[in-house]
């Protein structure tokens, strides 16, 4: 097992202490999630996770023997210990570098997350249509084509993709909502990108950067 490897699941060892010390029923209702049979049941971008209402184990619903990646299973307990009492979507959205206290995790959100899905898709506009339509994503009209997708049922990020030419290389961006700091850290809006971003690609079957080859991303 890499060190990266065992950082994380070190780090979600952590998340799962500080989740058994908060009420598992406030944090479903702030994220918008049941609470059922003693587990909260979490749609999370493409599939279905699972949290144990009890020790924070995080597990796929539908088989939950199946290893679940080790980052779905951060971003899920940063997501439920960080959500706010009455947290609200405002319905405006906002590029990253507009998210309280995200400035300082620019440089990682633009070349893990940006710059890779920017690249990928260049020259491959169809494909990553296509991705969306795999994804079950929303299309939105913006850019040469953009689409939501859901990663939580209060969290949702919009990939805007602007294609290149011969005088300007393919250009992207994500929106998130202005209150999503409400419902997750700033520092983890990089790892929601990463991930959607990683869906993306693979659903586009578009090569992933090395700078997403991370441990732990999601697979389809």
């Amino acid at each position: 097992i890499s060190e990266q490897a065992t950082a994380y699941e070190l780090v979600y060892q952590h998340d799962r202490r500080e989740f058994c010390k908060r009420d598992p029923e406030t944090m479903a209702k702030n994220a918008g999630l049941k609470l059922r049979n003693g587990q909260i049941t979490v749609p999370y971008y493409h599939t279905v996770l699972a949290v144990n209402a009890e020790n924070g184990e995080v597990t796929y619903e539908a088989d939950p023997t199946k290893p679940v990646p080790v980052y779905p299973r951060m971003m899920t307990l940063h997501h439920l210990n960080g959500v706010k009492d009455g947290a609200q979507n405002s319905g405006i959205l906002i590029p990253f570098r507009k998210i309280p206290m995200a400035a300082v995790f620019d440089s990682a959100y633009r070349s893990m997350a940006l710059e890779p899905f920017a690249q990928g898709f260049s020259g491959h506009l169809k494909d990553f249509v296509r991705a969306g339509e795999l994804l079950h994503t929303t299309p939105v009209n913006m850019g040469d084509h953009a689409v939501t997708f859901q990663c939580f049922p209060k969290i949702a990020l919009t990939f805007v993709f602007w294609d290149g030419d011969d005088e300007l290389p393919a250009n992207a961006t994500v929106l998130f909502d202005q209150n999503i700091a409400d419902f997750i850290h700033p520092e983890d809006t990089v790892g929601l990108a990463i991930e959607g971003a990683n869906l993306l690609l693979q659903a586009g079957n578009r090569p992933i950067a090395p700078t997403m080859d991370m441990v732990g991303l999601s697979k389809i």
